[in-house]
Parts: C-alpha cells; structure tokens; sequence
C-alpha cells in the first residue's frame, strides 16, 4: 500500500543522506497556534520552531527543507540549512525548551541527529569521511577521528552507539561517556544500532538476509534466525521489537529471554514502536491503515476507523500518529491513555512525527515540494491569571486623574494588563474578548481593543486610560475587560477611573478674585507677578466705565473685552473696578470668560487665572427671625406711644 505522508525508519535502509539546495535562513520564529482538544484532555501549544528561505541569482525566494526533528523532554533538535549560505550545507540546531542555539558552523554536512535529555549526537564529514560528534549540553565533542565512515549513531543517556567501517565490513561501537568499545568484530556487515540504556539492537546480514541481536553490556545474542528480512526494529527497557514477514508483515518482540509473535493475521502490521511495555504499530484493515496498542496484555485499536493513519509513536502511556482528516491535510492526533486529542490544525501535511512523554514535533510541508518547517507542541501546565500589574495579582484598579483645570482637562494615565507566571512550564494564553464600559465612557476611555495580541505567561502590555473633558464636575468611569484563555478559564478585569474638573488656587499662578456681590475683580499674583492680562466675553456683559488700570501701561476696557499691558510688574493685589455683571457663581464666571489670560513675565507663556470667587452673603436662619422679632418690637412699641397720655409718653423708663 502506498504511504503518501508516512514516513518510514530510514535509519535501518541507507546510510546515505539526501540533501537539497538550502541557501539563506531567514530570522528564526515562533508562531503560535490555537488547537483543537477533547473535553478532558490536556491542551496543548503549538509552535513554529523554523521558518526558512533561499534566495539567488535566477529564482524568486522560496522555502527550504528542515529535516529529522528528534525530541526528549523539552529540548528539540533537528537538521537544516546554514543560515546566511549558497551551499548544500546541513547544520545542526538545537532548541532547550527556550531558545533556539545553532551548534554547527562549517562548510561541511552535519546530519541525523538524536537527543537523550539534553545530550545530542550526530555525525558529520571532516572533509574525509564521516565522524561522530557529541554535545552535553554545553561543549561539543568529537568522539571518533579516523579515515574510515562512521555514521547513524543512537543516543541513550551518555551511551552513544553507531556503525563504522573497519576497511571490510561495517561493526557496532559503543562509547559509555569515557571509553570506545567495539561491540562487533566479524565478516558481515553489522549495523544501524539502537540503544536504551545498556542494551543495544542491531541488524547483521547473514549472507541471505537481515537478522537481528541483541547485547546487554556482557552477552550479544542472536535473537533472529529465518529466511525474511527481519526490519524496523526499536528497543526499550531490554524488549526488542520488530517487523517481519510470515507471507505478510507482522509484529515481534524479545524480552530479553523470549520471542513472540504479537500479531497473526493475513494484514499488514508495520512501523512498531516501543515504550516499556507498550507496543504501537500500524496495520492495514483492507481499507486504509489503523493505529494499535499493545499494553502487555491487551491489544486496542485507536482512533477512529475511516481514516488512513501513520507514523505512530509511543513514550510511556502517550500514543501519536498522524491521520488523514480530509482536504489535502493531515493532523497529529495524541492519545493519554484514555482520551484521544487533535494537536494540530493545519492545511499543511505532516510526514516526520517524534514523541517524548506528552510532548511531540514534527515537519510540515509548507504548500510546496521544496519547502518543510519544524514544529512542537507542549502541554499547557497552568491557567492563566490576568492582572493588572507585572508583579502582584490585581483584579480591580483605580486610577484617579485627580482635580484639573477646566482651562486643561486632559490627561493620560498607563496601565498594564499582565499574565502573571503560573510556575514552571506554559502558562496558558489569554485572549481579550469584550470591553464593556460603564459611567462617563465619552469623557474617560482607554485604548484597548479587542485585537489585543494573545499575551503568554509573563507577558504584558501597556494601555493608557484618556480623560478629556471641559464641563466643571465630577468624573466616573468604569470598564471590564473579560479574558478567556486557552483551557477555556474567564477572568475578568475592571479598572475604574476618576477625575475632577474644578478650579484649584496654584500659587505659581495669579488670581482672579470675583466678588459677585459688587461684580468688583481684585488682581493678586499670587506667589507669581503680572505684567500683563486679556479677559473677554462675548455677550457685552463688561462694564467698561468701573475698570480701574492697575499696571500703569496700555489698558482697554470696552463691553467685550478689558485688559492691560506693561514692563513693570505687579507684585501685590489690586482692584481694577467693579467691571463684571454681579451674582455669578463660579460656573457662570467661568462660562462668561471667553478669553482668560495673564503674562507673568517676559517670555513665559500666558496662563489662564485662577478663578476665586466671594459669593452673595445669605443671611442665617437665626439673623432672619431676630430681625423680625426687632420688627414685631417696634411696632408694638410704636402702638404703646399712641395710648392716651394718662397711660404715660412713650419714654426710656417705661421699657
């Protein structure tokens, strides 16, 4: 059957690479999809590791080829082109879970390579043959150096295994983090070894066909002996297993002591992989290939039944395979244990899928034959907690923009909104999904849109709360920012905002101090002087013939407009008249002027006034009714001087 996205093993069929014209790699990036999950299973992230383009004389730019991701725990690795080259080189690059570190630099190809924790190896030309080289995590090493080839190496911890050329036939090598040790010495070609831990696999050729054998630090055994090619092999925890055909293919394994045959029927069973006891496998109903797991005791067939699957991996109780969803696409889809989850969602094919506990990478096509990225996806370990601080979990906020100047009601305010670290590992994103505002939103508003980018844990971003206004009074204003996040949490956010406009008594400012019983305008600078002041209405409501010049320089006074200028300063409080209409409070003083300008000095700029006013005095309530109780007392004592006069004048001592 044929297999248009299914990659199988390559390791145990050539040694020889492949490589095509890679030239420029532009800026590495990550972009983050969303994915589609089952009701209880986890969420998963994915992200675009590569992104990469050639260039040169005679062709447009197009998109290269990144090849053979291999992933353990966090840490990625993977091959492609160098950056920045005309060549067909292939370099090494290393992703920690953070950032991307490219290992590699030379004019040489550096391919195949595999991760054990954060050890790498791979093997590379020397511009002779090819050589086994070695990265711990911080230094790179080389681990052979001779004129023979040694290539495909396996990684298991610090225990690296590969197969090198002895000027007969090829033989397994074993590097134990200290010493070389040749496992094989004999006339056939052994090679293309798997490790896990101590134990190794390999393939021989027997004259007639590929066996297979097994070492376990002391004793290699032979654990095939047939006629058939016996292929696809994989080992883990001392179990061995493989592909082999019986008039079609099906599935073995050895546990150290005994072989068994996992699978007999008349399909194919293929591409098995191992984890501890478990045991995946692809095979063909009829119709199109299925996933099966082997648990050490019962064997389940996963995923859906309609549909072509592929590549299927396992590690621990985690199972991937890649499956056709229709439309030209392919999808990764991940099974915990008891859920089956999609983790991908693209238009793209997949053909390359590696697995590392519940974390997986993959290559996809992107649109054309020339061009494959790598991508991961990880787990979402936290909710996410939206803030509105970098550093502490703010839900509320107040923000209060404080008393302004009618003359200078605006103001800008910065806040953030935060995705607060959830611990070690992602924290999920938030996505902004509504702005509700409430109060005076006309006067008070924010930038925040709901194109607010997607803020990862530990991210924020700066917003700036606006209030602009020119009416006196009181301001309140209050918006919800409502979140959700990518394992379906909401949260909300509210900040609240608060300001005045009234007038405030600046001493650096002159004042203009109004008494609305007499209309009378007293000038005082203040902490400040004045040289100089327009004020202006335009109702004709100035009474020009009370102004009093104060400065002693050019003055005008008409219905509209009353003002004065001059070089010497006034630096004490004075009257200028009775020149405002009376009974104004201050709203209506402040509605009045249409110019309010005063110069303090030379070249500083014109300020508005500080608007004070004295009001109408009102009488008390006590003074009212003691007036009137003074008038009851002299009309009664007025009644008592008309009483004829035998009853006595009205005089001091008759009160």
């Amino acid at each position: 059957m044929g297999e248009p996205w299914s990659e199988r093993s390559t390791d145990n069929e050539s040694e020889h690479q492949e490589h095509g014209n890679m030239h420029v790699r532009t800026a590495l990036c990550l972009v983050f999809f969303f994915l589609l999950t089952g009701p209880a299973a986890a969420v998963h992230r994915v992200t675009q590791l590569t992104d990469t383009r050639i260039s040169g004389p005679g062709f447009s730019t197009v998109g290269v080829t990144e090849s053979h991701p291999t992933i353990s725990g966090a840490n990625i690795a993977w091959q492609g082109p160098l950056e920045a080259s005309s060549s067909d080189d292939q370099e090494i690059f290393f992703f920690d879970g953070a950032s991307i570190t490219q290992l590699t630099d030379d004019a040489l190809n550096d391919v195949a390579p595999q991760l054990s924790g954060s050890n790498l190896v791979w093997y590379g030309d020397d511009g002779t043959d090819s050589e086994i080289f070695y990265y711990d995590g911080s230094v790179i090493s080389q681990i052979t150096s001779n004129s023979t080839v040694d290539a495909h190496p396996q990684i298991s911890g610090n225990n690296i295994v590969w197969h090198g050329w002895d000027g007969n036939d090829y033989e397994i090598f074993h590097y134990d983090g200290v010493t070389t040790t040749q496992i094989t010495n004999n006339n056939v070609d052994d090679d293309f070894p798997k490790i896990a831990g101590s134990d190794i696999t390999w393939r021989a050729w027997d004259g007639n066909d590929y066996e297979l054998f097994y070492y376990d630090g002391l004793t290699t055994t032979q654990i095939t002996n047939n006629s058939v090619d016996d292929k696809e092999y994989q080992i883990s925890s001392g179990t061995v297993v493989w592909e082999a055909s019986d008039g079609d293919d099906e599935i073995y394994f050895f546990d150290g002591t005994t072989t068994t045959q996992l699978t007999q029927n008349s399909r194919l069973d293929q591409d098995p992989q191992i984890s501890g006891s478990n045991i995946v496998w692809n095979s063909y109903d009829g119709s199109d290939y299925q996933i099966m797991l082997y648990d050490g005791t019962t064997t389940t067939q996963l995923g859906g039944v309609d549909s072509y699957k592929a590549t299927p991996q396992v590690s621990g109780d985690y199972v991937a395979w890649l499956e056709d969803v229709g439309g030209g696409s392919n999808q990764v889809f991940l099974y915990d244990g008891s859920t089956t989850t999609q983790v991908s969602d693209t238009s793209t094919i997949i053909d390359t899928l590696v697995l590392s506990g519940d974390r997986l990478a993959w290559r996809a096509w992107e649109g054309t034959v020339i061009e494959a990225e790598i991508y991961m996806a990880s787990p979402v370990d936290f909710p996410s907690n939206a803030s509105l601080a970098t550093s502490t979990d703010i839900n509320e906020l107040t923000i209060d923009f404080g008393t302004l100047s009618p003359y200078a009601a605006e103001a800008d305010q910065d806040f953030v909104i935060a995705n607060l670290v959830g611990g070690a590992g992602i924290t999920a994103f938030i996505d902004l999904v509504s702005v509700n505002g409430s109060g005076n939103t006309d006067a008070m508003t924010t930038n925040v849109r709901l194109n607010l980018r997607e803020l990862d844990g530990g991210e924020s971003l700066t917003y700036t709360a606006t209030f602009v206004a020119s009416d006196l009074g009181q301001y309140q204003a209050s918006y919800d920012f409502a979140f959700v996040d990518e394992l379906g949490n909401n949260e909300v956010l509210t900040l609240n905002l608060t300001a005045e406009v009234g007038f405030t008594d600046d001493p650096n400012i002159p004042d203009l101090i109004y008494n609305a019983a007499t209309g009378e305008v007293i000038l005082d600078p203040d902490d400040s002087s004045i040289i100089g002041y327009a004020l202006q209405n335009t109702g004709n409501s100035f009474l020009p013939g009370n102004h009093t010049p104060v400065l002693g320089g050019v003055a005008t006074a008409t219905t509209i407009q009353v003002e004065e200028a001059s070089l010497a300063a006034l630096t004490s409080s004075a009257s200028i008249g009775s020149v405002f209409p009376t009974g104004m409070n201050i709203t209506e003083l402040f509605d009045l002027l249409s110019t309010n300008q005063v110069s303090r000095s030379l070249g500083s700029p014109l300020v508005p006034f500080d608007l004070i006013v004295i009001p109408v005095p009102v009488p008390e309530p006590s003074t009212l009714v003691l007036s009137g109780l003074a008038l009851a007392a002299l009309a009664a004592y007025g009644s008592r001087c008309k009483m004829p006069r035998r009853r006595r004048s009205c005089s001091a001592s008759n009160q």
